[in-house]
């Protein structure tokens, strides 16, 4: 009985306490951790043991009479000496382990590992190969239409794998914003800051699944970013080694696909990686994300649709995938989403690796259908309507999916427009935000719009909402011409 007592209450400290971890590093730390805990629970019974024994001891229905004191000298220096020395003994084992983590080892196994929204990629130095890692929980299990998994959000597709009893060293970076990677088993936490490179290592003393995530607030999709490590024996490396290298050499063959394999491994990479934008029906979230199901490019030329997955579209929220797929992959999914949705009443191909290939290469397979169209205006009859209709456009198409409809935002990620300093106050800085775009942030540089387009919309954004009300100033509402816009340009 007393056994039992005894685990029931060492496993409840374990789930609220640090997690012991399984490298030399992260014991050391969990040490340290209890050694100060255990300092301040014995500070801490000797504080409270004293306040409370005076207080019982001495209080005023004892019939007590309080001794007027002016000081004690030597308890003073008692009290201030004892707590120092206690710190400074804590510190050196403290600062060895912080020199000890950033101690270069001679690394067996080196991998770079990157950042981007959302996913990371693992590239492993010593063999020359790379792959994408991304979350791998259902989206019915996201929006709460199934019961959540046991490893819920901390699930990805494809896992880093590690050797143990090998010493492992990460460098960090990342291609957009800021994160990090953490994962507390390890005992490790790095940032991964775009332009700098830094550094971590690990010794994994024992096989298993390890699991962290990103923690620094990268976006909307940052509690969708897992870390997953699989720590292998050598032998069992050395066979998954083995097994990435041979599929390395394979990405080169040309194969051939069957409609049936090609649909079906399109859908698992559609469910990856568009699923949280397209939507699983494929409808999308328009304007800011557009619907495929009858769309210009999953039901057009193949070459368009090849060149937005290899590309994406500048300007906008799809990014590339030439990196990120390989031509297996990105001829499958093609296939899938021009045959899902009815869309294979219009279109309907099998799209081949060797397609792909020739596309990364070079080959002309037909015009490219994803085009950003500029709008035809005479700037001539440039007025009120005829900027009010084309900044609205653009606003649908480039800021509502930030700013919402209605102008309201998503503060204090997305500001609201209503009544913004920007927005109601000097033409000359609206239109500056709009071609330079704020460091640090997530408003980038529209410099790439027209001129017709940056004055419609910044016209738009001035003169709804209640914008242009009087109570806003000499600035508020107005209309922009692209000669502004031009002149802006040209000056910045």
């Amino acid at each position: 009985m007393y056994t039992l007592l005894l685990g029931s209450v060492s496993t409840i400290f374990a789930s609220y306490n640090m997690t012991q971890g399984v490298t030399p590093m992260s014991h050391r730390i969990y040490d340290i951790h209890m050694l100060m805990f255990y300092v301040c629970v014995i500070a801490g019974i000797a504080t409270f043991g004293v306040m409370f024994y005076a207080l019982l001891k001495h209080r005023k229905s004892l019939g007590v009479t309080p001794a007027q004191s002016k000081g004690h000298l030597a308890l003073e220096i008692i009290w201030t000496v004892v707590p120092l020395l206690i710190l400074l003994g804590l510190s050196y084992p403290a600062g060895k382990i912080l020199m000890d983590m950033d101690e270069a080892k001679e690394a067996e196994v080196n991998i770079l590992v990157t950042g981007l929204q959302w996913k990371w990629k693992y590239e492993y130095l010593d063999h020359g190969f790379s792959f994408y890692s991304n979350l791998s929980t259902p989206m019915a299990q996201r929006n709460g239409l199934e019961p959540k998994g046991e490893h819920y959000l901390l699930e990805v597709d494809e896992p880093v794998v590690v050797p143990i009893h090998t010493h492992v060293r990460f460098l960090f970076t990342s291609r957009d914003v800021n994160h990090s990677w953490w994962v507390p088993d390890f005992a490790v936490k790095v940032d991964c800051i775009p332009g700098y490179i830094n550094e971590g290592w690990v010794y994994v003393e024992k096989p298993g699944t390890y699991r962290g995530q990103c923690t620094e607030l990268c976006g909307m999709l940052h509690g969708f970013m897992p870390i997953v490590v699989e720590a292998k024996t050598q032998e069992d490396y050395q066979k998954w080694l083995a097994k990435r290298m041979d599929i390395v050499i394979q990405k080169e063959a040309d194969r051939v696909l069957t409609k049936d394999e090609a649909m079906k491994k399109g859908q698992q990479v559609y469910q990856v990686h568009c699923q949280s934008c397209h939507q699983a029906d494929g409808k999308g979230m328009p304007p800011a994300i557009p619907g495929m199901v009858g769309g210009k490019i999953t039901t057009g030329p193949v070459s368009g649709h090849v060149d937005v997955l290899l590309n994406g579209i500048k300007g906008t929220g799809m990014q590339a995938f030439g990196e990120q797929l390989t031509n297996e992959e990105i001829a499958a999914v093609i296939t899938y989403e021009r045959n899902a949705w009815g869309n294979d009443k219009k279109a309907g191909e099998l799209v081949q690796p060797k397609t792909i290939d020739q596309a990364r290469g070079g080959a002309a397979l037909a015009e490219p259908s994803q085009e950003v169209v500029k709008p035809k205006v005479d700037t001539s009859q440039w007025d009120s309507k005829t900027a009010m209709a084309v900044g609205k456009s653009v606003y649908d198409k480039n800021c509502q999916s930030c700013h919402q409809i209605n102008g309201e935002g998503m503060p204090p990620m997305f500001p609201s427009l209503k009544g913004s300093k920007v927005v109601v106050g000097p033409v000359s800085q609206h239109i500056q935000l709009l071609l330079m775009g704020v460091k640090g942030t997530a408003m980038a540089s529209f410099a790439w719009m027209s001129d017709e387009e940056i004055a419609g919309v910044i016209t738009y954004k001035r003169n709804s909402w209640g914008n242009n009300e009087i109570k806003y100033g000499k600035d508020a509402g107005g209309l922009i011409t692209p000669a502004e816009v031009k002149a802006m340009r040209g000056a910045k």
